[in-house]
Parts: C-alpha cells; structure tokens; sequence
C-alpha cells in the first residue's frame, strides 16, 4: 500500500511539473480573409521555440506556404481548410505568404526565439542533501548540496528512464556546489543525484 501511493505522487509531481513547464508555450493566432482583405493579421510578430502558430481564414481563396525559413526547420503549405497549425522547432526568422495575393502584399513573418527556463537564482539550504535545476544568464544549472563529503554522481534520464548522460561522477566535499550542462532535445528529463547511498530526482521539461 506505502509503495502505491509512493508511485502515485511520483506521477503527480511529474504530470504537475509537465504541466507547469508545459504552460509556458504559446500559441499565436494570425487571421486573414473576410473583412481584413489582403493582410495577415498581425503580419509580423515574435515567439518562441516551443510555440504553435495558428492561422484562421479561407485557404481555398488565400493558399499559405511558407518562403524562407531557418535552416533545419520544416516548411509548410495549406491549400483547404479554415485552420492551420504549425509547432516551432528551430530559432530564426520566417516567412510566410498567400500564393496567389502575396503581390498585393499579402506576406508575413515572425522571429522566434531559443525558450529557456526562466530560472535566474535557485535557492538550495547548505547542509541539506537537496537540488534544484533551472537556469541562470541562459545556462542550464544544476545546483546542489551534500551534507557529507564522498562520491557525488549526477545522471540525466529520459521518460524511458534510458541515461542519456553523466553530468558528474567524482568525489566532492560536502556543501553547495552547482555544475552547468549543455543543451538538450526538447522533451521531459529526470535528473537524479547520488550521495553515500542518499539519492534524489528532479523532473523538468525543456523546450528547444
């Protein structure tokens, strides 16, 4: 009974933690047709990896394909239908048009941005056995404490709990000590501290 309601706040804590990191995607509507004529509406605007663009109009009458877009990023088009969507995976500028109207200037853009945990300080008690993860000036930061000196591992694992790598595996005095990691592919990660038998895990998302 103790273990199934220990697996139960284990898949509430990670379905909170998706959830929560999950709501920082966006999804930006862009109208066109009817009453707004030849025009996208906004025309231009910026987001973020991560985010969904939303089109809403007549593709019959205004087909919409992409023209140029980041390199690594996929193109689009939509001929039928009144509604379109397309999921930002890679940074850069893109621009989109309807193919039969875009000489009367009916063309439009947006510039997306790297999402990155908006973490700037990540707080962890000295003399704890205690981590947290997050970001700060942009880099991934894994920070924690150990109450007693000895062999400190940090592992990263996807939701398969396959290990996608080994961030730290070295003796360390005990205290506060905090280590940077590189990017990652979007997706949900756990990473997981050991310490002279103790052990803690962190889910997060990360959005690319």
């Amino acid at each position: 009974m103790k273990t199934r309601i220990v697996k139960l706040i284990q898949i509430v804590a990670l379905l909170l933690c998706f959830f929560t990191a999950n709501s920082f995607a966006m999804t930006h509507v862009v109208m066109f047709g009817g009453s707004l004529g030849f025009v996208y509406s906004p025309s231009s605007f910026t987001a973020k990896v991560g985010d969904t663009v939303r089109w809403e109009g007549a593709f019959g009458t205004h087909p919409l394909s992409s023209t140029t877009i980041p390199s690594g990023a996929a193109s689009w088009t939509s001929t039928s239908g009144s509604t379109f969507m397309y999921v930002i995976k890679v940074v850069g500028t893109y621009h989109f048009q309807c193919n039969i109207h875009f000489s009367l200037g009916m063309t439009g853009s947006f510039t997306a941005t790297a999402a990155t945990l908006n973490i700037t300080q990540i707080p962890v008690s000295q003399g704890q056995f205690s981590m947290n993860v997050g970001s700060i000036q942009g880099k991934n930061m894994v920070r924690f404490s150990v109450p007693n000196a000895g062999l400190v591992k940090l592992q990263m694992f996807d939701m398969s709990g396959r290990e996608m790598s080994t961030i730290l595996n070295e003796p360390l005095s005990a205290g506060l000590h905090q280590i940077g990691f590189g990017p990652l592919p979007a997706g949900i990660y756990s990473i997981r501290l050991s310490n002279e038998g103790n052990t803690i895990s962190r889910t997060m998302q990360f959005l690319r």
